[in-house]
């Protein structure tokens, strides 16, 4: 299933809008690989538990996911889910510590870290997303799945690092994404 050409246009828009929340504990805000891995003390964040495991999973998927659900809402909606969930496979659950080290590693960063002393919350142990509703009532599912997730976020910072012009990179990475089955 591939998205419409008339949404290209919105999702690009929206990718870029939406950019900064690639990875990252859920929990946050900032953009990855900083909120994961903080460069100067090379600890993990203090809102992330190292062995925690989190449904990591690329933009683009969730977006896509959104935009095909509501272009079957506009065609009449019959007997779809009120609410569904867009996320990654049941392989795509990875620990905190793995994603910060090939993300760090992808980066051209050094990937020795420890984990911070101290949380100021507590958190979930395991956090997962059941797609199935979306796969059943859409047949959608993740286009990008494991090291591919990490290396378009990973390519996605590489090149805003370089300055590369970000809307063309997106934008790029969008028509791309849009050939994946």
């Amino acid at each position: 299933m591939h998205l419409a050409r008339s949404h290209a246009t919105a999702l690009s828009l929206l990718l870029c809008a939406t950019l900064t929340t690639l990875l990252g504990c859920p929990d946050r805000d900032t953009a990855p690989p900083d909120d994961l891995v903080d460069d100067p003390g090379r600890t993990i964040g203090p809102d992330c538990d190292p062995a925690a495991t989190r449904p990591w999973q690329h933009v683009l998927d969730v977006v896509g996911g959104y935009l095909i659900y509501v272009e079957a809402l506009a065609r009449g909606g019959e007997g779809l889910p009120r609410a569904l969930n867009f996320g990654p496979d049941n392989g795509g659950a990875v620990p905190v510590a793995r994603i910060a080290e090939a993300m760090l590693g992808a980066l051209d960063r050094p990937t020795r870290w420890e984990a911070a002393a101290e949380r100021p919350f507590a958190e979930p142990h395991q956090l997962s997303l059941d797609s199935g509703q979306a796969h059943g009532a859409l047949g959608w599912r993740a286009r990008l799945r494991g090291d591919d997730v990490l290396a378009w976020t990973a390519a996605w910072y590489r090149a805003h690092d370089r300055g590369e012009p970000m809307r063309d990179f997106s934008v790029g990475q969008l028509e791309a994404y849009g050939r994946l089955e």
